[in-house]
């Protein structure tokens, strides 16, 4: 009697778990999450020009929920308060910010790829709405310089204010 009531409870049990990896591999397979990249991605909001925060589905809420993510590539003013910060640096902060959620007005679902850990243990990705890269945008339109990590270059945030001025 008693082998028989552990029996069912492994089919059981064994039923239940191959329902729940077919369900997650079919969600899984509709938003083609691969290694490094993730597809399905919705925008939350923006901190500033070159970071966002993410909702990854078909991810644990722990790594997919509320996920800040630095875009690849680039640096935007900074809208925090700290020392030394210049007025023009701050008003081309907001002028990326601005740019990053006009980009994602209506934007139901874009793709994080070659997605990694950065210098300070963020998530670190080229950003993707389409087909075009949110950094190559911010960098074609003036409101963001090159960066590949390491320590950030003295800035004239007003030289480059001008230049992106009409």
């Amino acid at each position: 009697m008693k082998l028989s009531i552990v029996s069912s409870m492994l089919k059981v049990t064994s039923f239940t778990l191959l329902c729940f990896f077919i369900s997650t591999a079919a969600q899984a397979g509709s938003c083609d999450h691969r290694k490094g990249s993730f597809k399905c991605v919705e925008f939350v909001r923006n901190y500033d020009g070159d970071t966002i925060v993410v909702d990854i589905p078909n991810v644990h809420s722990f790594f997919g929920s509320q996920i800040s993510v630095r875009l690849r590539g680039i640096d935007t003013g900074e809208i925090k308060n700290y020392q030394g910060r210049s007025t023009c640096e701050y008003e081309m902060a907001i002028m990326a910010k601005d740019e990053v959620e006009k980009l994602f007005h209506n934007v139901q679902e874009f793709e994080l790829r070659n997605v990694a850990r950065g210098k300070y243990f963020r998530v670190l990705a080229d950003v993707y709405i389409g087909r075009k890269s949110i950094s190559k945008h911010l960098l074609k339109k003036g409101l963001a310089i090159p960066y590949t990590g390491g320590k950030k270059q003295e800035i004239d945030w007003c030289a480059l204010k001008e230049q992106t001025q009409p």
